[in-house]
């Protein structure tokens, strides 16, 4: 008998990876503000293998419109600068001393526009990952003969609740990185 306290907790947890792949999604996009996780991703050529640049610098967000990354290894810089370069982010690196500055630009109204367009693609993708989850779940739930119709139809209600909490959670936070995207 599939049981519905076990398969909730596989629901919760599913549901939770797919959340949190969406807002890594959304950490991604730029706002035009300063925000330093834009640069965790990047991977540099150091000591002869491919190492995140967050493990080699400290990457910070003095002030709104200014990232700054201070290599661990000044030796390091001319590669770190190379690698932002060839991202096209949109960012101009300069070298001050042992310090690389990036001065963050505003965004046109017309980037900010594309960006909200791209935030809703990720929710949507989040929402649609959700609802496979559902189904693999309600496939779960028929498949076991000893479960009687009634006790099917009540526990496809129950994942139904769980899909509307989920999908609202997603567009409360999809509602929040539009506002952040928009605001000026």
């Amino acid at each position: 008998m599939a049981d519905w306290i076990e398969l909730k907790s596989f629901f919760d947890k599913e549901t939770e990876k797919k959340i949190n792949w969406m807002l890594s999604e959304f950490t991604k996009i730029r706002t035009g503000r300063a925000n330093p996780t834009v640069f965790y991703e990047i991977k540099v050529d150091a000591y002869g293998e491919k190492t995140p640049l967050n493990q080699l610098a400290n990457i910070s967000a003095p002030e709104p419109r200014k990232i700054t990354i201070k290599p661990y290894d000044s030796s390091l810089i001319k590669v770190i600068i190379a690698e932002i370069n060839a991202r096209n982010m949109g960012f101009t690196p300069v070298v001050n001393g042992d310090l690389v500055i990036i001065n963050v630009p505003q965004p046109t109204e017309e980037t900010r526009k594309q960006n909200v367009k791209n935030i809703k693609l990720i929710a949507e993708k989040a929402k649609s990952e959700v609802r496979e989850i559902r189904k693999k779940i309600l496939t779960k739930i028929k498949a076991d003969d000893s479960i009687s119709e009634d006790i099917i139809k009540k526990q496809e209600k129950d994942l139904d609740i769980l899909i509307k909490d989920a999908n609202n959670q997603i567009d409360s936070l999809l509602k929040n990185k539009e506002k952040e995207l928009m605001t000026i």
